[in-house]
C-alpha cells in the first residue's frame, strides 16, 4: 500500500520493495510500530501502531481520513481522501455518500458478514482511487466501471467468491502494481496479465478453479500449435506474449498454475522473489518443456514447491 500511495521514493538503484522494508525497519526502531504478538510457531504474527502515534496520525489527517462504521457521519465527505468502511447493514448508504468524495485515494472495506453490494457510480466517480481493498467482503462480481479508476495501483479481492473479473477492464489499468486474488476459490479466469505492464505483485494462491495463467496463452497455443514446429512455436509465442518491461516488473507471484508449456514459458521470463509454488505439473506433457521455466537462474527465490494434481502437501 505504501507503494500505491506514492510514499516510497525510488533511488534508482534498489527495488521499491527493498526501500520500503528499510522505511519499515526505521519506523520499528523509532517505536512507531510494535510487534502485535507471536503466532503458534513462534513467528511474529503482525505489527501494530503505538497508540500515541495512532492518535497523532488521526489528528494530523483531520477530515482527509475517516473510519465509517456506525452510519453516515454528520459532516460532508467531499474532503475525504482515505476511507475505511465497516460493512454493516448501513454500509450501502455510506458508499453512496462516498460518491461525493471526488478525490478519494484509499477505500478499505471491512467485512460485516453479508454479501457486499456497491453503487455502480462509485468507481465511475473515483478517478483518483489508488488503493481498493475488498478482502473477504463477500464480493461476487466487479463492475466494468473499475476501468475508470486509472490511478489504481493496489487491488485486493482476496478471499471473495468472485468468479470472473470484468473482461477488458482490469488489464487496462495502466498503473496497477498489486493484484491480490489469494483464496478466490471460485475464480475461473485471470485477466490478460501479459498486458499489465506495471504489475509487480500477483497472488493467486488457493485459486483452485484456475487451470492456467491466462486464456490469452491458450489462444496463442491454438494459433501457433497447428502451424509451427515446437522451437519456432516458442519463439513466436515469446515475441507475441510479452510486452516491453512486463517480465522485469513482476517481482512476486507465490503460485503459478500450469495448464501447458506456455505457462512454463511465462514463468521462465520472470525474475521472481520470495516464495513460489508451481501447481498442476501433471499438465506438462513433454519433459523438455520444463527447461522453459528457467528455475536454475531464479536466484532471488527463498522457497520453491512443486505440486502434481490436487495434492498440496510438500513431500518430506
Amino acid at each position: 500500500m505504501w507503494m500505491a500511495e506514492g510514499l516510497i521514493r525510488s533511488d534508482g538503484a534498489k527495488p521499491l520493495e527493498d526501500i520500503g522494508e528499510e522505511y519499515f525497519q526505521d519506523l520499528m526502531w523509532m517505536s512507531f510500530f510494535q510487534d502485535s504478538g507471536d503466532s503458534d510457531n513462534g513467528d511474529i504474527s503482525g505489527y501494530r501502531m503505538h497508540h500515541i502515534i495512532h492518535d497523532l496520525a488521526q489528528s494530523v489527517a483531520g477530515n482527509e481520513s475517516t473510519i465509517l462504521e456506525k452510519g453516515l457521519p454528520s459532516g460532508s465527505l467531499t474532503q475525504t481522501r482515505h476511507a475505511s468502511v465497516i460493512c454493516d447493514f448501513k454500509y450501502l448508504k455510506i458508499l453512496q455518500a462516498l460518491c461525493d468524495a471526488k478525490h478519494l485515494r484509499t477505500l478499505i472495506l471491512f467485512p460485516g458478514g453479508d454479501t457486499i453490494e456497491y453503487p455502480d457510480q462509485l468507481f465511475a466517480t473515483s478517478s483518483f482511487l489508488r488503493v481498493l481493498d475488498m478482502n473477504a467482503s463477500g464480493l461476487h462480481y466487479l463492475v466494468h466501471s473499475i476501468g475508470n479508476c486509472l490511478c489504481l495501483r493496489y487491488l485486493d479481492l482476496s478471499y471473495t467468491p468472485i468468479r470472473f473479473l470484468p473482461y477488458g477492464s482490469v488489464e487496462q489499468l495502466p498503473f496497477l502494481q498489486t493484484l491480490n486474488l489469494c483464496g478466490c476459490y471460485n475464480l475461473k479466469e485471470l485477466p490478460v496479465i501479459a498486458k499489465m505492464i506495471s504489475l509487480r505483485h500477483l497472488d493467486i494462491t488457493g485459486c483452485e478453479s484456475l487451470t492456467a495463467m491466462s486464456p490469452f496463452f491458450v489462444a496463442l497455443y491454438e494459433n501457433y500449435g497447428r502451424s509451427f514446429s515446437r522451437t519456432a512455436q516458442h519463439e513466436k509465442v515469446i515475441s507475441s506474449t510479452f510486452l516491453p518491461g512486463f517480465s522485469a516488473q513482476l517481482h512476486t507471484c507465490p503460485a503459478i498454475m500450469v495448464g501447458g508449456f506456455l505457462d512454463l514459458m511465462f514463468l521462465g521470463r520472470l525474475n521472481l522473489r520470495g516464495e513460489l509454488k508451481i501447481i498442476h505439473l501433471e499438465n506438462v506433457s513433454n519433459s523438455n518443456d520444463t527447461e522453459n521455466a528457467n528455475l536454475m537462474e531464479k536466484d532471488n527465490l527463498d522457497s520453491l514447491g512443486l505440486y502434481w494434481g490436487r495434492n498440496m502437501t510438500v513431500p518430506p
